[in-house]
């Protein structure tokens, strides 16, 4: 019983990898024929989204029958669920990449979007092409907290290093050039790892350091201000609270 409810739910799984190359796929083109004036692209992403409502209804015809027969529940029955939520997210992808394609042909043979706003669409459709760099900054996040807990504080600074240089190719903006020299004057002057706060773009450059090299370090950040920081053992909490009359 058990091997049937597996090798049904494998099935939903190809299907839903099979949704996700579709939209995946979609939402490429659509952007470039948005970004080209390319019609014939816009009008293969139109007809193309049958495909992806096809498998959708795939999707759901299997779950409801692999519930009617195998009955799952706790888990398994928030396992075949998810498949169901999953689907219909990928099914309102595929509509807006066919959103964005019929407003490329709006415009046709004009373009739709200013010449100063097209690198930022690329680097929205581009997001799915790193998956591979978020999946890696969620592991490094583990890493570190594992050599913590390990009493490995140097963990922290390479999980640091990798996760600034995977965080880099998310979009153009996240880095500029003098953040990477100074990252680099850091790591080379004996840091363990550097990097930018936030969302990046600017901000605050935060480093570990070993006790040993944080002179070396401060001579070669010289030019920028130091704020030392403490790690607060019980998280985040509200230090400052003032209730304000809006009103008034």
């Amino acid at each position: 019983m058990r091997g049937e409810f597996q090798a049904e739910l494998d099935e939903v799984s190809a299907l839903l990898v099979a949704m996700a190359d579709e939209v995946r796929s979609a939402m490429k083109r659509a952007t470039t024929a948005l970004l080209t004036v390319d019609a014939g692209i816009a009008g293969g992403v139109i007809t193309g989204d049958a495909a992806v409502n096809q498998l959708h209804k795939e999707v759901e015809e299997k779950v409801y029958a692999l519930m009617a027969r195998q009955a799952p529940v706790a888990s398994d029955l928030r396992l075949v669920v998810s498949a169901l939520h999953i689907a219909s997210d990928f099914e309102r992808m595929g509509d807006l990449a066919k959103h964005v394609a019929k407003t490329a042909l709006r415009r046709h043979p004009n373009r739709a979007v200013p010449d100063e706003l097209t690198k930022v669409i690329q680097d929205m459709a581009n997001v799915a092409d790193r998956i591979p760099q978020l999946n890696q900054l969620r592991d490094l996040a583990g890493e570190a907290v594992d050599g913590l807990r390990a009493g490995d504080v140097s963990s922290l600074g390479a999980a640091m290093c990798k996760g600034w240089q995977a965080k880099r190719t998310l979009a153009s903006g996240v880095s500029t050039q003098q953040i990477d020299v100074a990252v680099e004057a850091a790591l080379e002057a004996g840091a363990s790892g550097a990097k930018v706060t936030g969302a990046g773009g600017g901000g605050f450059l935060l480093v570990v350091c070993p006790v040993e090299n944080q002179r070396a370090v401060r001579d070669r950040l010289a030019d920028m201000k130091e704020l030392p920081i403490n790690l607060e053992p019980h998280g985040s909490r509200v230090i400052f609270n003032v209730h304000r009359d809006i009103w008034i």
